[in-house]
């Protein structure tokens, strides 16, 4: 991560774009000061946001008396970081509430350290991955439900990585639309019966 200056801001992106030889549209930055006399910003990269992550999570974790590993893959614009401990139930939590908390505890690390909202995905052991499964299969008996009823079905209420991975699973679905309402821990999927 590298810090450029300009009078403006418009002046310390080009001074970035050629520090860090990308185009203007791919450079990442967050600004560190903006004033009449000058412009200060931070160019970075997705690998820079990860290796904050890991060592985030390092710190975190070992505070609380875990050994850990960490393995990072970057795709479909989702940091995934597949954790592995010496006491995996310590970390899922129960329902898997723990887990969902240190999630959102990243999630917000993450936005106050580079001022951009990035999607990160914490799994331990396979455990968000094994849930995806039954909620893949879950979302797929209900749509099959709402095809043959035309009724809607509400979902209790879900996190927004599991809701998009139903919203991904039914995407394809004849007559079915999803949708999700509500606010915060409040916010669930509907399946509804559409005509096309």
């Amino acid at each position: 991560m590298n810090i450029y200056s300009g009078k403006n801001l418009e002046e310390a992106l080009d001074h970035a774009a050629d520090g860090e030889n990308v185009d203007i549209e791919y450079l990442q930055y967050r600004v560190v000061t903006n004033t009449e006399e000058k412009c200060e910003i931070e160019a970075y990269f997705v690998a820079d946001v990860i290796d904050y992550v890991k060592s985030y999570l390092t710190t975190v974790l070992t505070n609380m008396g875990l050994t850990v590993e960490l393995n990072a893959k970057y795709e479909k614009e989702v940091i995934n970081m597949a954790i592995k401990t010496d006491r995996d139930a310590v970390l899922i939590g129960k329902g898997g509430k723990t887990l969902q908390a240190m999630n959102e505890l990243v999630r917000v690390a993450i936005n106050q350290r580079f001022s951009k909202h990035y999607k990160i995905l914490l799994d331990v052991s396979d455990y968000k991955e094994e849930k995806y499964e039954k909620l893949i299969q879950m979302a797929r008996k209900y749509a099959k439900e709402v095809q043959t009823t035309k009724n809607t079905i509400t979902l209790n209420p879900m996190p927004s990585d599991e809701r998009r991975i139903i919203h991904g699973a039914l995407a394809s679905y004849h007559n079915i639309k999803t949708e999700s309402h509500g606010q915060g821990k409040e916010r669930r999927l509907s399946i509804h019966y559409v005509e096309e």
